[in-house]
């Protein structure tokens, strides 16, 4: 229910979310159009299996708002990088578009 609510509080701004874990370890990261919007699809209907325990094993959401959509799409493609996030499994091969 803690990140429901921190969820709702995010921005309708685009941006990069961060969850994290226990320890301060970074689950996941991801970019938005709408941070609020995209982070609370997490939490309702239907989500993969692998989704959810990620999601369950979170501990809180941290966000950084961008001007632009581009702006996001640089800052994520970094975080994941320095992060090595373990629920970013596609980005963190190196052979992403970005």
């Amino acid at each position: 229910m803690q990140l429901i609510n921190q969820a709702k509080k995010l921005p309708q701004k685009p941006g990069v979310y961060l969850f994290i874990g226990k320890n301060n370890q970074v689950l996941y990261v991801g970019r938005a159009t709408s941070l609020k919007r995209r982070v609370l699809q997490y939490f309702g209907g239907k989500i993969d299996s692998r989704i959810g325990e990620m999601v369950n094993s979170a501990k809180r959401i941290k966000h950084y708002q961008t001007d632009t959509i581009l702006d996001s799409v640089i800052l994520e493609a970094n975080l994941i990088k320095k992060y090595l996030p373990k629920y970013n499994i596609r980005e963190r091969d190196n052979r992403s578009f970005i």
